[in-house]
């Protein structure tokens, strides 16, 4: 069952070693606690990527996939569920994209999805880890930490070289852009920048 309270919950990524990212997107809506009508809306789409400005972490996240879903609403003691569905848009039905296609794409958006939020995540904690490096004038760490940052995330130039960051970022794109299933290239290349985000932490650790 999804519901506005347990999506946060279900996706969460895994972060061995990392502080918890909080997975809600900004601006979710609340119902009011006060009598009366009161509505809330749901576009079918799930938390984005995290992202260290709050007014944009959580956006552009993936949809969920058609199915039957379960609407939960508890007041007190008393608990409602509502069943719905969400059927397949029928144009994409008639390019011969099956439901099992659009499982497997959710699927890899996720991994795509935790994989930007863990890189930005870990760029936070590198810039961090500078500013205190050169509080401390701990000028041989703050050396390492900037080659480490340069491997992370683009320069700030006219034509910057795509690093981690932004190469994690594209690959996310590309698993939400179209209702389709992922081809093998997707999902190889996010094998390849999973192991080099996995360098990148022990590089870090290493210099704590």
């Amino acid at each position: 069952p999804i519901t506005s309270g347990c999506i946060r919950e279900l996706f969460l990524p895994e972060q061995p070693g990392m502080r918890q990212l909080t997975m809600e997107r900004l601006g979710t809506p609340r119902l009011p606690k006060t009598a009366g009508h009161h509505r809330f809306r749901w576009d079918f789409a799930m938390p984005g990527p995290w992202d260290a400005n709050r007014g944009r972490s959580g956006r552009g996240g993936p949809w969920v996939v058609p199915g039957t879903y379960q609407a939960r609403l508890t007041v007190g003691s008393r608990v409602e569920t509502q069943t719905f569905h969400i059927l397949m848009d029928p144009r994409v039905a008639a390019d011969r994209v099956t439901p099992n296609d659009l499982a497997e794409q959710l699927k890899t958006s996720l991994a795509a999805r935790d994989l930007v939020s863990e890189v930005r995540r870990l760029t936070f904690d590198v810039l961090e880890a500078r500013k205190q490096a050169s509080l401390t004038q701990r000028d041989e760490v703050d050396k390492k930490l900037a080659a480490l940052q340069a491997t992370l995330m683009a320069a700030v130039d006219r034509y910057p070289t795509p690093r981690l960051s932004e190469q994690a970022v594209h690959l996310y794109t590309m698993t939400t852009i179209a209702d389709q299933r992922p081809g093998r290239d997707v999902t190889e290349r996010l094998v390849e920048l999973r192991a080099m985000l996995d360098q990148a932490k022990v590089a870090f650790l290493g210099l704590k």
